[in-house]
């Protein structure tokens, strides 16, 4: 069998972005399931008895469940820069289709925007592949950025000490990137309720061993 990736270009696994674990999993979905090398295939079909299953969820109601992400994430963008001085917005999503009055059969359609396929598509180097049946099992928005951030590490030489890899990640700049700058101002809140539970997760979940 195949092993499914998640491949994003390094900008950006490195962009400023605020999803929810349910729009985080719509898109990770979506990446598993083309092909980073080649062009756009355009629209994407998802059933939400298989989006279910990759990520061991219950299938009721998962056709709503999916509707709201494609809802709210056709509002939500990323940031990163542009240049020295600027930055740039983009749009996740191009459109979405869904049915009004869904049934046992029905699906929804989602496509990203032109301006995001260049950052998943196409792509020939400086991008991060991360194995999906581990990224499945992140339960956090934060731990899936933390645990792109980490493997995108382990692929750059200079982050190598020995056996181990090290990497310097602030903490302004992770809440920034990930969207929560605006919350946990103590050191304290921000380890217990953010850092140390997606650490827990990466740790018992994925192919890394972390400590800090």
């Amino acid at each position: 069998m195949k092993e499914l990736t998640v491949v994003h270009s390094n900008k950006l696994v490195e962009a400023s972005y605020n999803i929810s674990i349910d729009e985080m999993r719509l898109i990770s979905f979506i990446a598993s399931k083309i092909d980073s090398r080649q062009k756009s295939i355009g629209e994407i079909k998802i059933y939400p008895s298989d989006f279910a299953e990759a990520f061991a969820l219950d299938r009721h109601n998962m056709h709503r469940n999916l509707i709201n992400s494609i809802k709210s994430l056709a509002n939500k963008s990323v940031i990163m820069p542009l240049d020295e001085k600027r930055n740039i917005v983009l749009p996740w999503l191009g459109m979405g289709i869904y049915d009004r009055q869904p049934d046992d059969g029905s699906h929804v359609i989602v496509a990203f925007s032109q301006y995001i396929e260049p950052y998943l598509f196409e792509l020939k180097e400086r991008f991060t592949a991360i194995n999906f049946e581990y990224a499945a099992k992140l339960n956090t928005p934060f731990s899936f950025r933390l645990y792109q951030w980490l493997c995108k590490a382990k692929n750059l030489n200079k982050s190598k000490i020995g056996e181990s890899i090290q990497v310097e990640l602030v903490v302004e700049w992770m809440k920034s990137q990930s969207g929560i700058d605006n919350k946990y101002d103590a050191w304290k809140d921000f380890n217990v309720r953010v850092i140390k539970p997606a650490i827990e997760r990466i740790n018992a979940n994925t192919d890394l061993s972390v400590i800090y």
